[in-house]
């Protein structure tokens, strides 16, 4: 059987809601629910505390959200609250945005230079990045002057280190293998 965990239940909750505007919906919803929390972090305590009894829990969330969020993102809160995973709603948040960027083909890429970089090389980076992946690069662009010059992009889980500081350590590795 499969555990009940952030990923799998913001995977229920896409396929459940189907369409964009239902997804928007449900994201919009939780955003709202995860924003409430940060202005009023002891409701928030309140209804992620399990010593909490749980009806009184359920009703305090059923009395402050019952007609303002759409029915399955106040159900799916229920079931966090019941497996205790209400702390990682800021996560479910984030996966169901990952999920929807999937959908639409995009592709979250970071760029890290030493320097800024012109439009005109971040415009070469989303064309490569796009021609090598067939997805619709959304790229970000992170300062680290640590890596003096060149370009290491982060695309999911790959590091593409194309910087003079990564040349540099892997020369040094190198060398050190030939010693």
């Amino acid at each position: 059987m499969v555990g009940i965990n952030v990923k799998n239940l913001s995977q229920a909750l896409y396929d459940a809601v189907g369409d964009q505007k239902n997804l928007e919906s449900a994201l919009a919803g939780f955003e709202r629910v995860w924003s409430d929390f940060k202005v009023a972090p002891e409701f928030a305590r309140f209804l992620a505390d399990a010593g909490v009894d749980f009806e009184a829990r359920r009703a305090a969330l059923k009395k402050m959200y019952q007609n303002d969020i759409p029915n399955p993102v106040y159900n799916l809160l229920f079931i966090l609250m019941r497996e205790k995973l209400l702390n990682e709603l800021p996560e479910l948040i984030e996966e169901i945005k990952a999920l929807r960027m999937r959908r639409d083909g995009i592709l979250e890429v970071t760029a890290v230079t030493a320097r800024p970089i012109s439009e005109a090389v971040l415009e070469k980076i989303r064309e490569a990045v796009a021609a090598k992946t067939g997805k619709r690069p959304i790229v970000g662009v992170e300062i680290n002057e640590k890596i003096i010059g060149g370009l290491i992009l982060k695309i999911n889980d790959l590091t593409i280190d194309g910087s003079v500081a990564g040349r540099i350590e892997r020369l040094k590795n190198k060398i050190k293998t030939l010693s």
